[in-house]
């Protein structure tokens, strides 16, 4: 049976952390996971995250409790942003079209499932519609965010994610300098040889028509807000 985590409704307790982590940041549905495998493939050294009971990642060896301090090399979050707790922060950022549909799937059918069709309707009352436009402006929210709370002392990297799948290994070779970590080509090309990860949800449908007109103006509108105060190009 699949275990659903729901980050939405998930407040961790955050008097149990120390500071001194670094952040890794996304909405859901953004690839956090993938990115955390190729972290720790890369400088074998585990990561973290505020989450626990996430019993899906426990079953391939992610740490599953609460470690947000420097004892990992960076910790997994889609809280708004805590700057008492990280010292500083990738921000994983997926254009928003898939980043919707991808934790639509992951709340139907799990880590690597698909919702079925019939869950996209696109008519106002239903649930899929309520999702799109309750959660566009929290992906946007909490983009602007994390990026406000660490650009002026630089210590932020941004990874986009569409970069990630067509450039991974000088994506990689950037995070990792960010990261402080000197890892050898060979280890970076080892790690790229599984870069689709157990946790890579294969494409199975047109995401296109998931979403109506209205859909659509309302995410791009909140999309451009974001790639303008990030000063992202479109990949």
């Amino acid at each position: 049976m699949n275990v659903i985590y729901d980050y939405y409704n998930t407040y961790p307790d955050l008097f149990c952390f120390r500071n001194g982590a670094v952040a890794l940041a996304s909405f859901p549905g953004s690839a956090n996971t993938c990115l955390r495998q190729l972290i720790e493939e890369t400088t074998d050294i585990y990561t973290g995250s505020v989450f626990d009971q996430e019993l899906n990642l426990t079953l391939h060896k992610f740490v599953n409790k609460r470690i947000v301090d420097d004892s990992v090399i960076a910790v997994k979050t889609h809280c708004h942003c805590d700057s008492t707790l990280f010292t500083k922060a990738m921000l994983i950022i997926r254009d928003p079209f898939s980043a919707l549909v991808a934790e639509w799937n992951r709340r139907h059918a799990g880590q690597v499932g698909h919702a079925k069709q019939s869950t996209f309707v696109h008519n106002s009352g239903g649930e899929w519609a309520k999702y799109v436009h309750r959660s566009i402006s929290k992906w946007a929210d909490f983009n602007i965010n994390w990026y406000e709370t660490f650009a002026n002392n630089n210590s932020i990297y941004i990874v986009q994610y569409e970069s990630l799948v067509k450039n991974t290994y000088h994506e990689m070779k950037r995070i990792l300098n960010f990261l402080n970590m000197d890892v050898s080509k060979s280890i970076i090309d080892c790690a790229m040889t599984r870069k689709e990860g157990l946790y890579h949800r294969k494409k199975k449908h047109n995401q296109v028509k998931y979403f109506d007109s209205e859909m659509h103006r309302k995410i791009n509108r909140e999309k451009y807000k974001v790639y303008l105060a990030l000063n992202l190009a479109e990949l």
